[in-house]
C-alpha cells in the first residue's frame, strides 16, 4: 500500500501516479489522500483502475477518526476491502463513498462554510454571533467560521 498525500495540483498527481504505476509492484494498492481531486484521474494515469483508491483522512489526523474511503467502479472488491480493513486497523473509522467532487464530507462541508462567510459579508451577523449561534443551536463542536480557519483558508 502506498498512501500520496503530495500538493493538490492535478498535473503534479497524474504525473506521480504515472510514475507509481510504471515503478512499483503491479499488486501495490494505491491510496490518494486528495480531499477533492478525482480518483479516477490518478487511476487512470497510474493504468490501475483496479487497485487504486481514495483514502481520506481528516486533520489533525491523530485526533479525527473518520476516513473516506473512495473505491471506482473499477476498483476491484478486494482491494475496497483491504483497504476498509487497514483502516479499521489503525483505530479509525472507514465510510465508503464514490469518486464524487468532495467525497462525502467536503460535499456537505463547504457549501455550509461559504455560506457563514456569506452572511459576515452581507452583514447579516458577525463572526462571533454565528460560531456562538451553530455550536448552540446545531451542537456542531465548533462554529463554520472558526472551523474554515481552523482547516486554512490559503489551500
Amino acid at each position: 500500500l502506498i498512501v500520496e498525500a503530495i500538493i493538490e495540483n492535478v498535473d503534479i498527481k497524474k504525473s506521480f501516479y504515472q510514475t507509481l504505476g510504471n515503478e512499483t509492484p503491479k499488486d501495490t494498492i494505491l491510496a490518494s489522500n486528495t480531499s477533492s481531486l478525482s480518483i479516477s484521474m490518478m487511476a487512470e494515469a497510474s493504468g490501475r483502475a483496479d487497485r487504486t483508491v481514495g483514502l481520506h483522512f481528516f486533520n489533525p489526523v491523530q485526533m479525527m477518526p473518520l476516513v473516506e474511503v473512495i473505491s471506482l467502479k473499477t476498483t476491484t472488491p478486494e482491494v475496497t476491502k483491504t483497504i476498509t480493513d487497514y483502516v479499521k486497523g489503525i483505530k479509525k473509522t472507514p465510510v465508503n463513498c464514490g469518486d464524487t467532487p468532495g467525497f462525502i464530507v467536503n460535499r456537505l462541508l463547504v457549501p455550509y462554510l461559504a455560506e457563514a462567510m456569506a452572511m459576515v459579508d452581507r452583514g447579516d451577523a458577525e463572526v462571533e454571533a454565528i460560531d456562538v449561534a451553530m455550536k448552540l443551536g446545531a451542537g456542531v463542536p465548533m462554529g463554520p467560521l472558526y472551523l474554515a480557519d481552523y482547516i486554512g483558508l490559503d489551500t
